[in-house]
């Protein structure tokens, strides 16, 4: 996808992100907006250890930082069954649905996709994976819970599974989320619908 994100590894000097969508080195400031007459300055990062996602199609209302509205919404969702199996049923129903995004593997890059999760009422769904590479995760809808069903992860929220960390997440709503891997997406271990524990 053209628009997806620039994901920068940390930053150890300031940086300039431009904010008039004029530059010739977007995302980065050339100084284009001098040359404008609206009063526009770039956006001033500074240095720091975490993994940002800069906006490169100009249109999250986080500018500078990505907001995934760069998601085509025509994008139809895929049944999960089509590639876990009737793992990925309950009862002969879709309980987990991606949305592709992205897939630059081939460019030695990495995926981007959206997942839903959909448990049955009353019940969790239960991922025990192994991250490939490192995976970002960021919820957008519902949230990740405990193994009682207590909600402890809500929209806005920020996951990482390094590179080779084994994880496992509980959902007892429904749950959409962003998922950018920086290669090979997760080996999936278990994927079950399970009770709360009381």
């Amino acid at each position: 996808m053209e628009k997806e994100p620039l994901i920068l590894n940390g930053i150890k000097e300031k940086t300039y992100i431009c904010q008039c969508g004029k530059s010739k080195n977007l995302p980065y400031c050339d100084g284009t907006h001098k040359t404008l007459s609206e009063n526009i300055v770039p956006a001033v990062l500074e240095p720091t250890n975490e993994t940002l996602y800069i906006c490169v199609c100009g249109k999250s209302k986080h500018l500078p930082y990505c907001d995934a509205v760069f998601i085509k919404h025509d994008t139809s969702w895929t049944p999960a069954s089509s590639v876990r199996g009737e793992g990925a049923l309950y009862n002969g129903k879709e309980i987990a649905f991606t949305k592709q995004l992205s897939n630059r593997l081939e460019y030695g890059k990495g995926v981007a996709y959206l997942i839903k999760l959909l448990p049955p009422e009353g019940k969790m769904l239960r991922t025990v994976a192994v991250a490939r590479s490192d995976e970002h995760v960021y919820i957008i809808e519902g949230g990740f819970c405990d193994d009682s069903g207590r909600q402890k992860s809500f929209p806005g929220d920020y996951v990482l599974n390094p590179e080779g960390h084994p994880h496992v997440n509980l959902n007892i709503v429904e749950t959409v989320a962003l998922v950018i891997c920086t290669g090979a997406t997760d080996e999936i271990k278990e994927f079950t619908v399970v009770e709360p524990k009381l």
